[in-house]
């Protein structure tokens, strides 16, 4: 591609003092948002079989109360035991559907760990995160990669972390994760800042803490392999990728890895129907706004009131009917429609692209909340559904071109007759091969010309 587009960059808008209610308060409404959602199961998605961990668990580092350390610490380490490779070639096999089976090359090792990362006020935090390591005879280091997951939902019960206690499958990331460890990869999954957390819920599509926790998962990683015999060393390769919001994860992560991560080199970053533009996300899937109206009334208080873009008949319940409702919940709840979704000026603006002038601080929040376009200059790999309604592709093709301009080496996969959700299955061998190459010392073609 050889179109040069200007970009916005982003303006760096600070959080302002959260206007959410006082703690107490937020435990409340937690408790009966769970309970609420307990109720809404019986609409649930088919059942998953995930692997359980072992009653036997080894816990180890630090008790969870252990006082947090610098960003990317090990708090609490888990070992859930090990499963072989034809195990692991069974148990991943839903998460692939007709994209499979995949060659798994090796057992894989299985832990749940907690790390800290950096808070919405710069405090520590601490984040849950799922972690499997490749068990090989070798001492050739294998490549580490760090995974964001897509939407889950913002209540605690919706985190990724949780995803096999949950009964129903909202992206099957415990058994997709474990392929790539299967195929050679140290792989993190880590739950995004706020689950956990009854002050606030997730940051979704927070850029600043999304970068955080991916990056201090890459440092957590390295300190879990430590004195484990039965797994091989790092090498110095490090990719982060993700699937929807996790792709807006990955490459808010190659963002900001220079100024928070200097320890932390990316060798390339991966977006499977990545949604790096909040502000189209808003017009293409109009059903994740409230999800994104609350979390960013959460973060950045009086500058996003959910009640300036929410039609009214949404906003009086929307804090109760987010946080308890998981992704698979909210789509049958809220309408894929922005007449629907909006007001009526909120929804011309975002056709009109008039939001700028309408609505001058969403668009301040939106725009510092895009990923990517730096000029960070990692190896970026995009693969996109040729049906998906959700990252679409001008959407997609739109943000290709814009990284391309900023000087970063790209290679743009799109996938016939895959939709949004396909793109984690169907990108798994080219994503594989990509970062293989990589990691062997083989320059990232691009497709930018």
């Amino acid at each position: 591609m050889q179109q040069t587009l200007t970009h916005p960059r982003a303006r760096g808008v600070a959080p302002a003092p959260r206007r959410l209610r006082d703690v107490a308060c937020l435990r409340l409404l937690f408790l009966v948002a769970l309970l609420v959602a307990g109720g809404a199961m019986a609409q649930g998605a088919d059942a998953e079989d995930p692997a359980a961990p072992q009653a036997d668990a080894l816990r180890s580092v630090a008790p969870s109360a252990a006082p947090p350390g610098l960003p990317g610490t090990l708090v609490e380490v888990i070992a859930e035991g090990r499963l072989s490779a034809a195990d692991v070639q069974r148990q991943t096999a839903p998460a692939f559907g007709a994209y499979g089976p995949v060659v798994i090359e090796n057992p894989v090792a299985s832990y749940r760990i907690r790390f800290v990362t950096t808070g919405l006020d710069g405090s520590p935090a601490v984040v849950a995160a799922q972690a499997f390591l490749p068990v090989r005879s070798t001492d050739a280091g294998v490549p580490t990669f760090v995974f964001g997951s897509g939407t889950t939902g913002i209540g605690d019960q919706c985190a990724p972390s949780r995803e096999f206690e949950l009964g129903r499958p909202l992206g099957r990331y415990r058994e997709y994760l474990m392929a790539y460890a299967g195929r050679g990869f140290a792989t993190i999954i880590p739950d995004y800042l706020g689950f956990e957390d009854p002050s606030q819920v997730q940051a979704y599509f927070h850029a600043r803490s999304e970068g955080h926790v991916m990056l201090d998962a890459v440092r957590a990683a390295r300190q879990l392999v430590v004195g484990r015999e039965d797994v091989p060393p790092l090498s110095g390769e490090v990719f982060v990728g993700g699937y929807s919001q996790g792709g807006h994860a990955a490459f808010a992560a190659a963002d900001m890895a220079p100024s928070y991560a200097p320890d932390v080199t990316l060798s390339g970053v991966v977006g499977y129907g990545a949604t790096t533009n909040v502000g189209r996300l808003l017009l293409d899937g109009p059903y994740y706004a409230p999800y994104i109206a609350v979390a960013y009334d959460s973060v950045y208080g009086d500058g996003f009131d959910p009640a300036d873009i929410l039609a009214p008949r949404w906003v009086p319940t929307v804090v109760a009917d987010t946080v308890a409702r998981c992704v698979d919940q909210a789509q049958t709840y809220y309408p894929f429609d922005a007449d629907r979704m909006y007001t009526e000026r909120f929804a011309n603006a975002l056709r009109s692209g008039t939001v700028e002038r309408e609505f001058p601080g969403v668009h301040d929040v939106l725009e510092a909340n895009r990923t990517g376009l730096t000029g960070h200059g990692v190896p970026s790999l995009v693969i996109q559904g040729s049906d998906d309604v959700i990252a679409t592709n001008p959407t997609q093709e739109r943000f290709v071109q814009e990284l391309c301009a900023t000087g970063a080496p790209v290679v743009y996969v799109n996938i016939a007759g895959a939709r949004h959700r396909h793109t984690k299955p169907a990108g798994f061998e080219p994503a594989v091969r990509w970062m293989k190459e990589i990691a062997s010392g083989v320059t990232s073609p691009t497709t930018c010309d």
